[in-house]
């Protein structure tokens, strides 16, 4: 959806062939340009993009508020249109009626709504509409109606090469075949035919132009793309290639998610059964000649193919394309045999208010973002009026220039359509990035000399805003180490400014942030408990500031390469519902903002929730002008504060990275029944997480010393919420590891330190375990304990109000019921009590 709005807003405000403005591209002012890359020198398909120009130009709306009216006005065409592709004699009435119905709340027909695929919405619709035109006998049409015919049917083919030329070869298939049946029930009238057929190719050559030779080539780049063999092992779309495809076919069962046996089981066989019965019905009226089972046995075929190639974008895709045909092919059967009415109705109306109360539903709700899902990326965007929070707040403010510090992709696409005309930048990362490699993609598969002539300058520009640059890693082990990144240097001099003397208000640059809402990052300054999602400050306000930056060690999820992504979607905390969390990999860099003389990298994570057995949390660094402990320990989860450092500086700009320590590792792929029946070797979640982190900020020095930490645990997890407390080694429900330790107040120098918790009887009765307590690193005192309640109370000596306590038992035992975290001990209370 981003990228069709920011192509809008260009044709909505330039020609289709301007060449960008070098000047306002280099000043940030306008990020629609760069789809002129995109479209003109690329020759992506422009379709949908000038539909959307032409609806904001009737309705005076942004491209946002109509686009999702104008995918839904598709997505009736599409149902509609295979009504009259089923309506082929009067007998059939019924069976277009009910696949209409069916196709309205078909959960895997809508779900390219929902996924907000507007171009494979539209290009199905006018892929039917082109079925419709073209596979007839043309038995009794006199020349008239066949010029009428050929030029309608051409006129359709001219707007699918533009909207969406990727179902072509569906359509090419499905024509040979419906009229080769048709030569083989000897049938076919090749007269008329040829009319039709010469009248629509003539058609698309008049209009398409030399255009004709782009949507060629990228048809032929599309067509790679999906049936290139992939690295099952890193699949994004590996839901066609497990058995439980098979479900979510059928809308059986939603196409991700967790898969609870014997259901999965049962539904699997469902859909195999289906899908056979789906193959034998299309084979049988093929042969009588039926447009709708032409097309879905051509897609079933190229679905086999496939599915043998291990090709899962292509069978993602696939199983999209085919629903409103298969709806219509099974319909048209079923209906037409010989029973009762109620018998034709009654199972189809069941059928499709289970699709409709199963799946339909799931899919609309995992799609406002409310919960947590692979395919959500901007969370709570609808309820919250996301975008419409962003342009108030950037309207009211006085400035016209801004430094955003955006990770997430759509999320910084949808910002920057609201920009246009004022000064702004997202250092994280190179948003464009693919979007300008289209464009060199396009003038080397369709050489154009002018083209060209126009495009150099513009893509010299670009590579002049986006520079690389290098981290260094100060790995012991490897010198030569680097973490290589985009740096944009406009930035710098945006930074520059903030900290001049200005008086004019407009010349101040404002920083606007995202909240604890939409990410995991300075969540101390910006964790927030309403709903909003954006905050506004005066750059020269700011300090001690983290902007995450896409690196090559370190890359967000959105395009970025498996074995490297450090940060993934956010999704709910399972122990802190109302917080949010987000996947982590190795490698996080970061640009700071003003930073204090003197810092320390604050991180909050668990591996709580790994599941592997170990639950072992990474022996993290940070990484500035040196590398400093975290001097994390244990299993669990944990919230610490880094060895105080300073910033690496590169080209004037300051930046710091934690290397976790360890390479991220993948969850478990626990498969029950017949999710074993194939694909095993595909992983339910392809993520290599290192654990979830909570919140990555940055304090000073002098902040952390004054932090004001609790003088006990007595309530878990709610305790080890306090920001105010250092502790590592403890899970979020009490049970603690061989090592942990954490930071307490210590108020009353005459205060007994008491511990008190239980040591679970498993499967050993006769289990011990020594315990050590350390207070500021000296042995407080030495215990062996046994299964049962136990409690301990020390003096411990003076010192500071803030006291480190270590907890060191020698063994572990594993919970049970699958659970099998290592635990020591469960904490029932752990500080300082006047009374014992």
């Amino acid at each position: 959806m981003a990228n069709y709005c920011l192509s809008a807003d260009l044709f909505l405000r330039h020609g289709f062939f301007d060449t960008p403005d070098l000047d306002v591209l280099a000043s940030g002012k306008d990020y629609t340009l760069y789809y002129w890359l995109m479209h003109v020198p690329g020759g992506v398909r422009p379709g949908c993009d000038l539909l959307l120009a032409w609806v904001c130009s009737v309705t005076g709306l942004t491209a946002h508020q109509v686009f999702m009216p104008t995918i839904l006005a598709f997505l009736l065409i599409l149902i509609s249109t295979i009504g009259a592709l089923v309506y082929q004699t009067k007998t059939l009435y019924l069976s277009a009626l009910i696949a209409c119905g069916l196709l309205s709340i078909s959960a895997l027909n809508t779900y390219g709504v929902l996924q907000q695929l507007i171009a494979q919405v539209s290009g199905i619709a006018i892929l039917a509409g082109c079925l419709v035109l073209l596979l007839q006998s043309f038995e009794n049409f006199k020349r008239g109606a066949l010029i009428q015919q050929g030029l309608l049917a051409g006129l359709l083919v001219v707007a699918l090469f533009i909207i969406y030329p990727e179902v072509l070869p569906f359509l090419v298939l499905a024509f040979l075949l419906y009229h080769g049946v048709s030569l083989l029930r000897r049938k076919l009238y090749l007269k008329p035919l040829l009319i039709v057929s010469s009248l629509a190719v003539l058609t698309n050559l008049v209009f398409l132009n030399t255009f004709f030779i782009h949507a060629i080539a990228f048809l032929r780049s599309q067509t790679g793309k999906g049936i290139i063999l992939n690295d099952l092992q890193f699949s994004l779309f590996p839901y066609f290639l497990i058995p439980s495809g098979l479900a979510g076919f059928w809308s059986l069962q939603p196409i991700s998610g967790t898969y609870r046996d014997p259901w999965i089981s049962i539904t699997i066989l469902l859909g195999m059964f289906l899908l056979l019965t789906a193959i034998i019905v299309s084979f049988l009226l093929v042969r009588w000649n039926s447009p709708s089972a032409t097309i879905t046995l051509v897609m079933l075929s190229v679905g086999l193919v496939l599915f043998i190639r291990q090709s899962d974008f292509g069978l993602f895709k696939l199983a999209m394309f085919i629903q409103p045909f298969l709806v219509a092919t099974m319909v048209v059967w079923w209906v037409n045999q010989p029973r009762q009415l109620i018998l034709k109705i009654a199972p189809l109306l069941l059928v499709g208010l289970l699709s409709l109360n199963i799946q339909q539903n799931s899919y609309v709700e995992a799609s406002r973002g409310l919960g947590q899902g692979v395919t959500i990326e901007v969370p709570n965007a609808s309820r919250a009026k996301i975008y419409s929070e962003f342009q108030s707040l950037f309207e009211s403010l006085p400035t016209q220039k801004f430094l955003l510090d955006t990770a997430n992709v759509v999320l910084a696409k949808f910002q920057a359509l609201y920009t246009v005309n004022k000064t702004a930048f997202f250092p994280s990362r190179d948003f464009y990035e693919t979007i300008v490699k289209l464009g060199k993609l396009g003038l080397d598969a369709v050489p154009d000399p002018e083209l060209s002539q126009a495009a150099q300058p513009v893509l010299k520009m670009i590579s002049s805003i986006y520079q690389q640059a290098e981290f260094d890693l100060l790995d012991r082990q490897n010198p030569s180490a680097r973490n290589s990144f985009i740096m944009i240097k406009q930035v710098g001099d945006l930074i520059a400014q903030a900290n001049a003397t200005l008086r004019n208000e407009q010349d101040l640059p404002f920083l606007i942030s995202t909240t604890s809402q939409q990410d995991i990052f300075n969540n101390r300054r910006f964790r927030v408990a309403d709903s909003r999602n954006f905050i506004a400050q005066p750059l020269w306000k700011v300090n001690n500031f983290l902007i995450f930056n896409h690196s090559t060690l370190g890359q967000h999820y959105y395009l970025g390469q498996v074995r490297a992504i450090a940060l993934y979607q956010l999704e709910k905390d399972f122990f802190f519902p109302e917080e949010k969390m987000s996947g982590l990999g190795r490698h996080l860099l970061f640009e700071t903002i003003h930073p204090s003389e003197q810092v320390r990298l604050e991180l909050n994570l668990t591996a709580s929730l790994k599941n592997d057995k170990e639950n072992k949390l990474p022996p993290a660094e940070a990484i500035g002008s040196e590398r400093k402990s975290f001097s994390i320990v244990g299993r669990g989860s944990a919230h610490v504060f880094s060895a105080p450092l300073s910033p690496q500086i590169i080209n004037q700009r300051q930046y710091l990275e934690i290397d976790m320590g360890v390479e991220g590792k993948r969850l478990p792929n626990k498969r029950k029944g017949l999710m074993n029946w194939y694909g095993k070797e595909i992983p339910l979640d392809r993520r290599q997480l290192v654990g979830f982190g909570r919140d990555v900020s940055l304090i000073s020095d002098e902040e952390y010393r004054n932090l004001n930490p609790p003088g006990h645990l007595a309530d878990f997890p709610a305790d080890l919420a306090n920001p105010n407390l250092e502790y590592s080694g403890i899970y979020e429900d009490g049970w603690v590891s061989e090592a942990a330790f954490l930071n307490l107040k210590q108020t009353n120098p005459a205060s007994p330190l008491v511990l008190q918790g239980a040591l679970p009887e498993l499967k050993d009765s006769a289990f011990s375990t020594e315990l050590i307590i350390l207070v500021e690193g000296q042995e407080a005192i030495r215990q062996m304990l046994k299964p049962g309640e136990f409690k301990i109370q020390l003096a411990v000596p003076p010192g500071n109000s803030r006291r480190r306590i270590d907890l060191r038992f020698s063994k572990f035992q594993r919970l049970p019921a699958g659970d099998d975290r290592p635990v020591a001990a469960q904490l029932k209370f752990i500080g300082f009590k006047e009374n014992g």
